[in-house]
């Protein structure tokens, strides 16, 4: 991506503390290498440029990395980044796993939806681990100390996967759980040694 950036310094006439300000100003205005919205601009006038001359043909690289760096930049939406975490196998799984969790849910914020992608995730990290135990269990393996070691650990990897998982789906219930608000009237109340003395006056 083509950086830019202006060429205006601060005042000569200024102290050094103007001038600290000043850098940090300029740095944060300038900060746009990994802004959306500055990608965002500059992939619409690049395929403004390819409408402009009428390039209709073959896709370049240029064109290549812009589309995948715009399916990367809505994540939130296409789920692309997590699904490039996982193996060939799962990733349209994983996807869609992912989507109807969204629907189930009826996810629509950022933290709502990253935890739809942190269910599928873990749950396909579960469906892996469990398969390679798996192959270990039925003896399809052969067996050693070091074999043995390296399957306990993938057994703790799975409590954790299948913990992370459940951990992830109930706070997005709780998340999507109505608050309940409680208006509570009542009279003076004593609990002492399993008993409770009323105040009726």
């Amino acid at each position: 991506m083509k950086k830019t950036l202006s060429t205006k310094t601060a005042p000569v006439d200024v102290t050094d503390a103007e001038k600290i300000k000043y850098s940090r100003d300029f740095i944060r205005r300038e900060n746009n290498a990994y802004s959306p919205d500055h990608f965002f601009v500059s992939f619409n006038n690049h395929m403004t440029e390819r409408v402009k001359n009428r390039n209709d043909g073959e896709a370049t690289d240029k064109d290549l990395k812009m589309y995948e760096d715009a399916l990367s930049v809505l994540g939130l939406e296409t789920h692309v980044p997590v699904a490039e975490s996982v193996g060939d196998d799962y990733r349209l799984f994983i996807t869609e796993m992912i989507r109807r969790t969204v629907q189930e849910y009826g996810c629509t914020t950022a933290i709502e939806i990253s935890l739809a992608q942190t269910i599928a995730l873990a749950h396909v990290r579960v469906l892996c681990l469990s398969k390679t135990l798996s192959a270990y269990s039925l003896g399809k393996v052969s067996v050693n100390d070091d074999i043995n070691d390296f399957y306990r650990i993938i057994s703790k990897e799975l409590d954790r996967a299948q913990r992370q998982m459940t951990s992830a789906i109930f706070t997005l219930r709780q998340l999507k759980t109505p608050q309940m608000s409680f208006n509570i009237k009542a009279k003076t109340a004593f609990i002492a040694h399993n008993q409770q003395i009323n105040d009726r006056q």
